[in-house]
């Protein structure tokens, strides 16, 4: 199976904690491609004690890939304001007494209270890391699953792609193949059309058929053409196989591309250089797509 290195899952989970309030768990992973596996957890510190988990179970499912854990947590307050109604009690007495001494008539309202020191007290909440735990956990995985399913379809889709892009580049190197006697022949005959120019009736034959032998020795690129072959079996063979093959992949990309120069530059065949040009534009669209996967 073949694994693209881009996807995206999520869970929702929600639970009721201790004090009956209702917790409510959201978690997002995506992955893009990277050489390694980079992994970043984004959430609050609240939650920091899960950092380690989450990175150790996503690295059993993912080999590589730039991979963002976002954690979402509702309802689940850090800090509560309460108040304290003792010394609200104490602040209602003492504005009594001022009335009652200075004889004064004015209504208050709770604005004026609220401004009394103390009389808002921060709660901290204390969290069960372990019920919370228990609960996020299932979250999680569900998410990490439903990444691995999305890299799964898109590394099919890949694997179609570039299988599909190979028998293109097959095709450009058939008509290579058809076309590299010709320019042979052709070259055999401009010599002997220019020595015949030059010489009159006196050709030597022999002497052409040697250099049309140097030039064929020099436009040879039968090596160059059975390696390339021989690299599009190889990658053919790898997305057959599936795994890890990403790197290996993309180091066969490379050669591909190198045995299309090296095609280029031996052959001066205006026709020959047109096809390299296409299949080097096909290599290139195949590294394309190699670098997303995994």
């Amino acid at each position: 199976m073949v694994y693209s290195m881009s996807g995206f899952g999520r869970g929702d989970a929600s639970f009721l904690s201790d004090s009956g309030k209702e917790v409510n768990i959201h978690v997002e992973i995506k992955s893009v491609n990277s050489r390694n596996c980079d992994i970043t957890v984004k959430s609050s510190s609240r939650y920091s004690f899960l950092e380690e988990w989450i990175r150790a179970e996503i690295r059993d499912f993912l080999v590589r890939g730039k991979v963002d854990f976002f954690l979402y947590v509702s309802g689940a307050k850090d800090v509560e304001m309460v108040l304290d109604f003792d010394v609200l009690d104490k602040y209602d007495s003492m504005f009594k007494q001022i009335e009652r001494r200075y004889k004064l008539n004015r209504t208050r309202d709770a604005a004026e209270y609220l401004k009394a020191e103390g009389a808002i007290l921060y709660k901290r909440n204390e969290l069960d890391e372990e019920q919370f735990k228990l609960e996020f956990e299932p979250v999680a995985k569900a998410a990490i699953q439903e990444l691995l399913s999305m890299r799964e379809l898109e590394g099919n889709h890949l694997a179609e792609d570039i299988s599909a892009k190979l028998r293109e580049l097959l095709a450009h190197l058939d008509i290579v193949e058809t076309l590299r006697p010709l320019q042979v022949e052709k070259k055999f005959q401009n010599l002997k059309q220019k020595i015949s120019e030059l010489m009159g009736s006196a050709v030597d034959e022999q002497l052409i058929l040697q250099e049309a032998a140097l030039f064929a020795e020099k436009v040879d690129i039968e090596e160059e053409v059975v390696r390339l072959r021989t690299h599009v079996e190889h990658m053919e063979t790898l997305l057959k196989t599936g795994g890890v093959i990403g790197r290996k992949m993309d180091f066969i990309a490379q050669e591909l591309l190198r045995e299309a120069n090296t095609i280029g530059s031996k052959s001066p065949d205006e026709k020959i250089v047109a096809q390299v040009v296409k299949m080097k534009s096909v290599i290139g669209r195949i590294k394309e797509q190699v670098q997303n996967i995994l």
